[in-house]
């Protein structure tokens, strides 16, 4: 499916979010197991028009592994629940920033101070990159009430079976 059919039919800053959501949780299971995730991540927002968008999440991933404080609770991407963290993170994202101190703040809980401000870097290059991809996150008022499947079903089929890495 192109990213103008995926437009037409059903895209809204929720699908961007599910995305968005599938993407860090298969990002940190590649990461923590050793596989080879990447392809996948980059398969998926290519399919929706912004193939930019892996690399703003990798970025986005890589500071936040670097820079954590605590444990951070990032789910399986089978997982129907979004844990605290993952909201804290879609926020990032999702919601324009009134204040990007604010979003360092919310982020020092998890993070070392250097890496918030990475991280809200990587998070406001990505939600550059998605805006420039047509995609209007205005929509999105709340961080991640996650429907049944993560991934959101107008293009699960570009991960054809890849929606559970486990």
């Amino acid at each position: 499916m192109n990213k103008q059919s995926f437009l037409e039919t059903s895209v809204d800053a929720r699908d961007v979010e599910r995305a968005l959501l599938w993407s860090m949780r298969a990002w940190v299971i590649g990461y923590t197991r050793r596989i080879k995730v990447d392809d996948r991540i980059g398969q998926m927002w290519s399919s929706l028009g912004v193939v930019e968008a892996a690399g703003c999440v990798d970025a986005l991933m890589w500071a936040l592994s670097n820079g954590v404080t605590r444990a951070v609770q990032i789910n399986c991407t089978c997982n129907t629940e979004t844990s605290a963290d993952e909201q804290v993170l879609l926020r990032l994202v999702m919601q324009a920033p009134v204040h990007r101190d604010l979003q360092w703040l919310e982020l020092l809980g998890m993070v070392t101070p250097g890496a918030a401000g990475a991280i809200c870097d990587s998070g406001a290059r990505l939600r550059l990159v998605l805006a420039a991809g047509g995609f209007n996150l205005s929509g999105s008022d709340r961080a991640a009430h996650t429907p049944r499947s993560v991934l959101p079903a107008s293009i699960r089929h570009v991960v054809s079976g890849t929606h559970t890495i486990h």
